[in-house]
């Protein structure tokens, strides 16, 4: 039985009266064939690369598989439908990846070696198709997408190309084009995962506390003819706090706001101090790390990982765990 996706696809959702994909039970998306020009090469794109004995078997996994062509019930009645292999089957927070090259393009790197560097993530996988195109004559590929999902988590994705509307014979001529994209694009890649943790600006930049006028996501920079030593030093956590409470125990924390030479540093600093068998509440540091030294008493201290495993010392007096 046929049924709309959940989501679009390219832009294009079935409903209101409109053409778009279905989808069965069976692991098969049903793209609904247009009836021009384009239709047509779409079909025969897909025919000749399902039969095309000179592809790969390594290259044709960045394809969708190609079932049939079939005739299935849409708006407008009994339409001429692309069978294709339903790619986001499975698949967790899938999404459609538009590549745009910019001069002055910033991409967010946090994730950059995760995600684009290693021996299965984009980068190795682009360059894998990139070495087909460097040798293949038989198509060029004009407006075709790239589809990147994921498996498991964001750090496994894997790639295919998609939408071969506009795909013609490259009547034995490398496909200098396209070709040209993916060197652009794997250049792009690899600056985003060679600089995933990129030099900072500047050696320094404590707070400036007085002139918070402009709004950004940080604090301002102090001019650096005011950067004084007492900008690196705080006192704020001389003493400790109140511990007559429910978990018998108190943190006082101080950030980049109250102790100006922090700014940039990506770092915090806490004191922590526990009665006989206080306890500090579970938490979690989403993208942060921590380091806890014990300056007086005994601590048993710990944490759990994502795979739900406990790591946990009993810590004395000038022992550090991080």
């Amino acid at each position: 039985m046929l049924k709309v996706q959940d989501h679009q696809v390219a832009g294009h959702k079935a409903g209101n009266g409109k053409l778009g994909p279905l989808i069965d039970d069976s692991g098969h998306l049903y793209k609904p064939l247009r009836g021009d020009e384009d239709g047509s090469n779409e079909v025969s794109f897909y025919a000749s690369f399902s039969s095309e004995i000179r592809i790969p078997g390594d290259i044709c996994r960045f394809f969708p598989n190609f079932v049939a062509l079939s005739l299935a019930f849409d708006v407008s009645g009994l339409q001429p439908h692309l069978v294709l292999q339903d790619l986001n089957l499975g698949r967790v927070n899938s999404s459609a990846m538009d590549i745009k090259i910019e001069l002055d393009s910033k991409p967010d790197c946090a994730f950059a070696s995760f995600v684009y560097g290693g021996s299965t993530g984009i980068l190795a996988q682009l360059l894998e198709l990139k070495a087909w195109f460097e040798d293949q004559t038989t198509y060029r590929f004009y407006s075709c997408s790239v589809l990147w999902h994921t498996k498991k988590s964001l750090y496994q994705m894997e790639r295919a190309l998609i939408d071969f509307a506009h795909v013609v014979g490259g009547k034995g001529v490398i496909d200098h084009n396209f070709l040209g994209w993916f060197l652009l694009v794997n250049k792009f890649i690899s600056e985003i995962s060679e600089n995933g943790d990129a030099d900072n600006l500047q050696d320094i930049c404590p707070t400036d506390t007085k002139n918070q006028k402009i709004f950004i996501n940080g604090f301002l920079c102090k001019n650096p003819a005011n950067i004084t030593a007492s900008d690196f030093k705080s006192s704020l956590l001389n003493h400790g706090g109140d511990t007559d409470n429910f978990y018998h125990s108190s943190m006082n924390t101080i950030t980049a706001a109250e102790f100006p030479g922090l700014n940039t540093l990506g770092i915090s600093a806490s004191r922590t101090d526990l009665e006989e068998d206080g306890l500090v509440a579970p938490h979690a540091h989403p993208r942060a790390s921590e380091m806890m030294f014990v300056s007086a008493g005994v601590v048993v201290a710990g944490f759990v990982d994502s795979n739900n495993q406990v790591f946990q010392k009993v810590l004395h007096e000038a022992r550090i765990q991080g």
